[in-house]
């Protein structure tokens, strides 16, 4: 794949696209068509992306996600170098504990959180309940869910680390 190939090729795109422009009127987008032409539907479809509630949900939905990932990382990151790179005692006894949740589907796991801290949890109150039907509990329950993963992840990436390379490191530092 040549530089003197990519010319060649935008002009073969460019000509199947206008190709399906003269033979299919129907799979241009709604965009070119008239408004007139544009079934109802699609004229729904349009209004609606066009609303901002779409898209403040899109972005509620991005800023929990990123929310959930951030601490999924910070609770799994240290636990994963603590599992791979310490002689602690009974590290990977805990290291099979933690990664247990990861076996399970986030919704039992919710599930579980539910039944301890709900109004008539074991644990639960008014103030537990309130925490956890919030965001925040919604954060705090799925990235516990998550959490196990980014551990396994980084006690697997650490463990690939060659001793050697870190002594040499400590010699350099």
């Amino acid at each position: 794949c040549g530089a003197a190939t990519v010319p060649c090729c935008a002009r073969a795109t460019v000509n199947v696209f206008a190709s399906m422009a003269s033979t299919h009127t129907t799979s241009w987008p709604i965009a070119r068509k008239s408004p007139a032409s544009i079934p109802a539907a699609d004229a729904t479809a349009i209004a609606l992306l066009g609303s901002p509630q779409p898209w403040i949900l899109l972005g509620a939905t991005l800023l929990r996600a990123c929310a959930i990932t951030g601490v999924a990382v910070a609770i799994g990151v240290p636990l994963g170098l603590i599992v791979a790179r310490t002689d602690a005692p009974g590290r990977y006894a805990a290291f099979a504990f933690h990664a247990l949740p990861g076996l399970l589907p986030p919704y039992l796991l919710a599930l579980g959180w539910f039944h301890l801290f709900s109004r008539a949890g074991l644990l639960g109150s008014e103030a537990s309940a309130a925490v956890l039907f919030s965001d925040l509990g919604a954060v705090a329950v799925l990235a516990l869910c998550f959490a196990p993963l980014a551990t396994a992840l980084t006690a697997l990436a650490a463990w690939g680390i060659d001793g050697a390379l870190e002594d040499a490191a400590r010699v350099l530092a």
